[in-house]
């Protein structure tokens, strides 16, 4: 039995899906326009109570954020280092992840349960479905009322394969080029694997939907043709719990049927149900903290407190809002990151030698390049009107060039200005 899905996708999101990239992308000359930002204030969170993990990493992110803009990936600090491991990037895999994800496939194609195996040190498989993405129990029942199978894949009982990682990948940066770095920036992992009958439609509206009173968010993905992207078998949950903590969730949820599933789940499916339209699929939960029984609490608090008071903002203010988060949030990484700021500095000047050289160009060497090209033109016997077009057309690219340079020094300048306001 062929299976085409991969079981665990590529790790590498933390940095993507816990905030800190939004650090960096804060710091493009996309907009020449410096955001607002949020008072200092809006940062500051108020504990829940004794136990509440999310005011230590509410700090851990914005301190693996801070590292990040100095471009200290060496400096990423881990949550609990608790059998993490590397995950491996594109190019370079790590052997224990590959095993990983190597037995759970070889286990579902030889009809074996998935908890029966054994797994490199720190891969459990759980019983503890506190504060996941959704009430797997619910779901099922809620299947079930519809005629529709909704059934654990691989385990007996709903369990979910737990385990933690530290963020690795090839990056790219002005001074190093690209190269591969391992940090100690971690992340949580919490995967279940279902077999369903219902179609790929239903179960998005249902775990949405159902996700949705939990405060989780999808994300909408963007309308690109280069991003071949089905929204349907590709789902991004956001749950925003904590200014710049956020639990995330990618759902698989595969189109193509697999009739031969039948063989292995003979007993749990029955006649009644159509083998043909078995489908498989995954929710994988990421998140800066392992979750579970002991801080769902902590995460309801703070997500009810969040919603409540979005109930009275449209969607425009929640969106204005975050971006005054992220912007603040910016600032205050970027006063301790000496390499930033000493790259805006060589953005600034570099930028502005780009401008003042155009204008040289463009006023003392074309003209006298023109000249030069018509009497060229002059000593062959033939007109040089010929020539003023492509000259024109050059004068006019060194002005734009000019005007550019001059808007991303002023940018640069302004950005810096902006992290000490």
């Amino acid at each position: 039995m062929q299976i085409k899905q991969k079981f665990l996708p590529t790790l590498g999101i933390w940095l993507v899906l816990h905030g800190t990239v939004a650090l960096a992308d804060s710091a493009s000359a996309n907009s020449l326009s410096i955001p607002k930002a949020a008072p200092k204030s809006a940062l500051i969170i108020q504990s829940k109570g004794m136990g509440d993990p999310y005011p230590e990493a509410e700090r851990l992110v914005r301190f693996n954020g801070e590292r990040l803009l100095d471009n200290d990936y060496q400096g990423m600090r881990a949550y609990d280092s608790s059998g993490a491991f590397y995950q491996g990037s594109v190019i370079t895999e790590d052997p224990r992840y590959k095993q990983l994800e190597d037995s759970l496939a070889k286990s579902l194609a030889s009809c074996q349960r998935f908890d029966s195996k054994r797994f490199p040190p720190g891969v459990t498989f759980s019983s503890d479905l506190h504060d996941f993405v959704v009430p797997l129990k619910a779901l099922q029942t809620m299947f079930a009322l519809r005629g529709k199978l909704f059934l654990p894949l691989g385990t007996d009982d709903w369990k979910l394969l737990s385990m933690s990682a530290y963020t690795d990948g090839e990056f790219t940066t002005p001074d190093d080029g690209s190269r591969y770095i391992q940090t100690k920036a971690q992340s949580f992992y919490r995967a279940v694997y279902f077999l369903t009958t219902a179609t790929p439609e239903e179960v998005h509206d249902a775990i949405v939907g159902l996700a949705a009173d939990r405060g989780y968010k999808e994300v909408i993905w963007p309308k690109d043709p280069s991003l071949h992207i089905d929204p349907i078998e590709t789902i991004i949950l956001n749950q925003r719990v904590t200014p710049n903590v956020t639990n995330a969730c990618l759902i698989t949820n595969e189109r193509d049927a697999y009739p031969n599933l039948n063989i292995c789940y003979k007993n749990n499916i029955g006649d009644k149900h159509n083998h043909n339209k078995l489908r498989i699929g995954s929710i994988l939960q990421i998140s800066a903290i392992p979750l579970g029984e002991k801080t769902e609490q902590f995460t309801n608090a703070y997500v009810d407190d969040r919603l409540a008071r979005e109930r009275n903002m449209t969607p425009e203010q929640i969106a204005e809002e975050r971006k005054e988060i992220e912007e603040r949030t910016f600032r205050e990484a970027a006063k301790k990151a000496p390499y930033f700021q000493n790259l805006m500095k060589k953005v600034a000047q570099g930028n502005a030698k780009v401008a003042q050289s155009s204008i040289q160009v463009r006023d003392n060497a074309l003209p006298e390049f023109q000249r030069d090209l018509h009497r060229l033109a002059h000593g062959l016997g033939v007109s040089g009107e010929w020539i003023d077009p492509f000259i024109n057309k050059a004068r006019s690219d060194m002005s734009s060039a000019a005007q550019f340079a001059r808007q991303a020094a002023d940018y640069a300048q302004r950005r810096l200005q902006s992290i000490w306001e």
